[in-house]
């Protein structure tokens, strides 16, 4: 059997900044039930539990919002007021372009193979994932990194490069996508033919 490309590397359980490519189980967004959103007062809130989520914001932001978390002469202007992160879900047999997503060849998804134990910092494997790009999100860093604190969240592993800057690469070009209100139409070959 050939030996697999290594894709990932183990993430820290829980020291260290947050990176781009990172992937983190069971996490909490919080928001406003939409029907109390003019009684804040008195609003409840609704926990949405994400099993899969990667971090798409930038590497050196994120590093940055590490550091100045920790060191006071780090300028808070620094820091992130939010992490863009996309939803990860297991692929389902009977999806309708499979072949095309996990070959990454469909431009809203994008493909992860499973991580074995060996590169997940809880040792156990990762299944494979697919990431829709219509289905991203923002959270509070600090939040984040509080419910990694309380093992609530839990880091596993990370995309090494160059599969990282691939999957930033065309999370960023689908979201830069330009909707035209006709597409291109080509002549007929006869028509071609008949111009001078």
């Amino acid at each position: 059997m050939a030996k697999r490309e290594q894709i990932y590397e183990s993430s820290f359980k829980k020291r260290g900044a947050l990176r781009q490519g990172e992937v983190i189980s069971n996490v909490i967004h919080v928001q406003i039930n939409l029907k109390d959103i003019r009684h804040q007062d008195s609003a409840r809130f609704e926990s949405i539990i994400h099993p899969w989520v990667i971090i798409v914001s930038q590497d050196c932001d994120l590093d940055w919002d590490y550091k100045a978390r920790h060191n006071p002469k780090i300028p808070p202007s620094k820091l992130m007021q939010s992490i863009l992160c996309c939803d990860l879900y297991e692929p389902q047999p009977n999806h309708e372009d499979k072949n095309r997503v996990v070959q990454n060849k469909n431009e809203r998804y994008h493909f992860f193979q499973s991580c074995p134990a060996e590169n997940d910092a809880h040792k156990q494997q990762i299944p494979e994932l697919i990431a829709d790009f219509k289905n991203y999100f923002s959270l509070s860093p600090g939040e984040v990194y509080a419910r990694i604190n309380n093992s609530e969240a839990k880091r596993r592993s990370r995309l090494r490069s160059p599969y990282l800057e691939h999957f930033s690469t065309r999370f960023y070009y689908y979201q830069c996508r330009v909707a035209l209100p006709a597409d291109h139409q080509s002549e007929p070959d006869a028509a071609k033919k008949q111009k001078p």
